[in-house]
């Protein structure tokens, strides 16, 4: 009787801590849209993190514009800009050969793994000098849910 009572014990414990662990992973952010942006700016999807861990599979952007000058990024960075400082972990750009589309998750491959704080950036670029950049269509995903807007970037002129 007793070990039937201790591996009923085990077994609720163990149902508890599957509970536990599946309550506690981290959600996933998804958005697409479409956007027009400035002349020289990037428009981002970002987070602030102490404890970055994400990988290719589940932090990238995917767009779709005619732009010769439009990018599709992945960064981390320990401000919140996108300057030469910054770790460019995925980086793509919509061309023909491609339907007009790229993905920074099959274009490039990434594991990223920091402590320290910093902030991680999935962006949408423009490199235009003359204009602005059309992006059709994209769509994002992250592993936090991100706030969003139009950041520095210094690398885009």
């Amino acid at each position: 009787f007793f070990f039937f009572v201790i591996i009923s014990m085990l077994l609720r414990l163990l149902l508890v801590l599957c509970c536990v662990f599946v309550c506690s992973s981290q959600a996933s952010f998804v958005e697409s849209g479409s956007i027009t942006l400035n002349k020289t700016s990037a428009y981002c999807y970002y987070y602030k993190t102490n404890n970055a861990y994400f990988s290719d599979a589940d932090t990238w952007m995917k767009a779709t514009s005619d732009n010769l000058y439009a990018y599709a990024s992945v960064y981390a960075s320990s401000s919140l800009q996108i300057d030469k400082s910054s770790v460019a972990l995925g980086k793509c750009r919509p061309h023909d050969e491609t339907n007009r589309t790229c993905d920074t998750s099959t274009d490039n491959t990434f594991t990223y793994i920091s402590y320290d704080t910093e902030y991680v950036l999935v962006c949408l670029e423009c490199h235009y000098w003359f204009g602005d950049c059309i992006i059709d269509d994209y769509t994002t995903e992250l592993v936090e849910s991100p706030q969003q807007g139009e950041i520095p970037c210094s690398i885009c002129s």
